[in-house]
């Protein structure tokens, strides 16, 4: 190889340089995995390259105490599938799919408020397709199982809203759950609306009903 091959190689980018460390945390290792998942999906056009082969040295040696002693116990070989298939095995949610899927779809908002109540059930969505996107499966049948857990999630967090916020959301029909989201903090934020203008002397007949027509919330078509 010329030197200007190896120059190059060198030249680590600035979103591989800024990635932190993985030493074995629980809690730390989804973000850390996709973050990584991000950088050698960037880069995959270049496998083989000097170039390549740099950016997959710098993450491994981003890998750091606990993670690291699992990563030599195994032998594990300087490539990102077989380094992703031995973190996932280490230090991954140790919950199988079923039982991450029932304990997501029995959630309820109860006395949280509407975002803690969200980021509960996208917290068991996110944990459920980590384990889904290791899986020894082809492309298409992942978008299809990707998309199933989606829905379920979705499900679970429209129904599990309290008082008639259920109902209302049929006026969206949102298709995601940050649609969802954005439903509800529209009625929430038009119901406090609703309520001042009542303490200030609107009509009672101009209050909207439990289940509204469609037209009443124009501005909430997402």
């Amino acid at each position: 190889e010329g030197s200007g091959d190896i120059s190059e190689g060198e030249r680590i980018p600035d979103i591989v340089k800024t990635l932190r460390e993985f030493s074995g945390k629980p809690g730390e290792f989804s973000s850390w995995r996709k973050a990584v998942d991000r950088i050698m999906n960037i880069y995959e056009s270049q496998r083989g390259t000097t170039k390549y082969f740099t950016i997959l040295h710098t993450v491994r040696h981003k890998i750091v105490g606990e993670a690291d002693t699992a990563l030599e116990s195994y032998r594990t070989p300087l490539n990102w599938k077989a380094i992703r298939k031995c973190l996932v095995l280490h230090f991954s949610d140790k919950r199988d799919i079923s039982t991450l899927e029932y304990q997501m779809t029995v959630l309820s908002q109860g006395g949280q408020t509407i975002t803690d109540f969200y980021q509960k059930v996208y917290h068991h969505l996110s944990l459920i397709l980590d384990k889904i996107d290791c899986l020894d499966i082809g492309n298409e049948a992942l978008d299809v199982l990707t998309q199933t857990y989606r829905d379920k999630a979705l499900d679970t967090f429209i129904r599990g809203l309290n008082g008639n916020l259920p109902s209302l959301m049929s006026v969206t029909n949102p298709t995601s759950l940050p649609q969802a989201l954005n439903a509800c903090l529209k009625l929430g934020n038009l119901g406090v609306r609703i309520q001042h203008a009542t303490e200030k002397g609107s009509r009672p007949n101009r209050i909207p009903q439990t289940n509204p027509p469609r037209h009443f919330y124009p501005q909430l078509t997402i």
